[in-house]
């Protein structure tokens, strides 16, 4: 099955658990919106999945 027509975000992936499911998506053709607070995970995890877009986000508790 290929998921071309979706797209999954994976909020923080530094959980082993969103990595693994963002990779897999990626891997069936889905493009896979990465979010992280660290510019260097973002970096690590953009090359490491495929069809992945990489954002660094900022939270402010207000």
């Amino acid at each position: 099955m290929r998921l071309s027509e979706r797209v999954t975000l994976a909020t923080d992936e530094s959980c082993r658990i969103e990595f693994t499911t963002a990779k897999i998506l990626s891997e069936k053709g889905e493009t896979v919106v990465i979010t992280v607070k660290d510019p260097e995970r973002l970096e690590k995890s953009t090359l490491k999945i495929p069809n992945a877009i990489g954002m660094f986000l900022t939270l402010e508790v207000m």
